[in-house]
């Protein structure tokens, strides 16, 4: 993935990311090693999680946090936090007990680009937990006018799993001007081995 990073945005002086479920950084870490010029914002809701994202990257300059949720629409949602911080995900409010929940703020892409007065995203990642879909429709009118030209996401092939479906984000993408490029990162377990559990999927805006 790094190598392929480096050559998508090798004429870029300060390629601008962002990274959505960042956790404790260690996706951000990566794309700082692979593109040190590049400016970075950093999206993590859970507080306890956000505190280690900041202590991680807190050495970095180009690397900024926001401790928030994004989603399809600006407002309130709840999390389920789990036992390994990867897997916190948004729920509704009635699915998990309220110590195993915390409320957490939620904005669109759309919104936080024009807040900022970004003009221009190189990559969007996402690992939102099967919530994937609700980021990228968020930043539906960023992808459709081209203010986006690659995005990153976690996806399954295997229809049983909660993560994110390849095929509804490539459907979704499609649709806005971009292709399939290639997948990263493989993880499989167990009997879904051969199948592939998860990994990360990027797409590239035709030119």
């Amino acid at each position: 993935m790094e190598r392929d990073l480096q050559r998508i945005h090798a004429k870029l002086a300060k390629p601008l990311l962002i990274d959505v479920g960042a956790n404790v950084g260690q996706t951000a870490l990566r794309f700082q090693r692979a593109l040190p010029q590049a400016e970075i914002w950093c999206f993590e809701p859970i507080p306890s999680v956000y505190k280690e994202l900041c202590c991680n990257t807190r050495h970095l300059q180009s690397v900024a946090c926001e401790r928030k949720a994004v989603g399809a629409s600006n407002g309130l949602a709840w999390m389920m936090v789990g036992a390994n911080s990867e897997e916190s995900r948004i729920v509704d409010e009635t699915v998990v007990q309220a110590k195993d929940r915390v409320q957490v703020p939620l904005i669109t892409i759309d919104s936080f680009l024009a807040e900022k007065g970004i003009e221009h995203v190189h990559l969007l990642k996402t690992d939102c937990e099967g919530f994937d879909l609700d980021a990228l429709r968020g930043a539906t009118a960023s992808l459709s006018a081209g203010v986006i030209t690659s995005v990153l996401c976690e996806v399954t092939l295997n229809e049983k799993s909660f993560h994110s479906s390849f095929w509804q984000l490539d459907e979704f993408l499609r649709a806005k001007g971009f292709y399939f490029f290639a997948f990263y990162d493989y993880n499989g377990w167990g009997r879904f081995h051969s199948e592939g559990q998860f990994h990360n999927a990027l797409w590239l805006r035709r030119e």
